[in-house]
């Protein structure tokens, strides 16, 4: 199994932890209708998240 593959897999396996059963990523279907601008924007929004999460975390406030 090579890099990808296993984080990857320890993403899944970590969302079907949280309840998730169907992941978007995973939707292979809905991936082909996105342009290189949607997908941007589905990255960006995930950061976004990601460093909310992190101020969350710690405790911060903005």
């Amino acid at each position: 199994m090579n890099q990808n593959e296993k984080a990857l897999k320890d993403i899944t396996n970590y969302l079907t932890n949280k309840g998730i059963k169907s992941p978007y990523f995973l939707q292979s279907q809905k991936w082909a209708i996105l342009s290189k601008e949607d997908i941007k924007k589905l990255n960006d929004h995930f950061e976004w998240v990601v460093e909310k999460a992190r101020i969350r975390k710690n405790g911060s406030h903005e």
